[in-house]
């Protein structure tokens, strides 16, 4: 059996193999979830970028806290989830589509209101 420091190495490694065979590098921001662990393997769902290896020295020079702070770089911001395919696993590099939250809630209509039962100080139903 392999220490846990070993299993997450083979799953950085998976990660970074996948960047590679996309001329790329995976920079990650911070860990999502979704957690799998096998007796050779620890990995989860990454947030980051995936910078082509020819702008890789340019952003690695970026102080990660500064790494948000610009718009720069917003094209090349990913998710990095695996998948399980009959035992093999793959990683794949997911951009989801970035909303203007604040046009999104300006078309929000409002919502009909849930009928909630009342309690009283004493948690008890009052009938309602």
């Amino acid at each position: 059996m392999i220490s846990f420091e070993e299993k997450e190495k083979n799953g950085d490694a998976l990660v970074e193999q996948a960047a590679r065979a996309l001329s790329s590098q995976f920079f990650i921001d911070c860990g999502e979830g979704r957690d799998l662990e096998t007796d050779t393997l620890y990995l989860m769902d990454f947030s980051g970028w995936l910078i082509p290896l020819d702008k890789k020295d340019i952003f690695s020079a970026i102080p990660k806290q500064d790494r948000h702070s610009s718009t720069v770089w917003d094209d090349y911001f990913v998710f990095a989830e695996w998948r399980n395919h009959s035992g093999d696993i793959s990683i794949d590099f997911v951009k989801y589509p970035q909303y203007d939250m604040t046009e999104l809630l300006a078309e929000t209509k409002p919502k009909p209101a849930i009928k909630t039962h009342a309690f009283n100080q004493a948690l008890q139903p009052t009938g309602t």
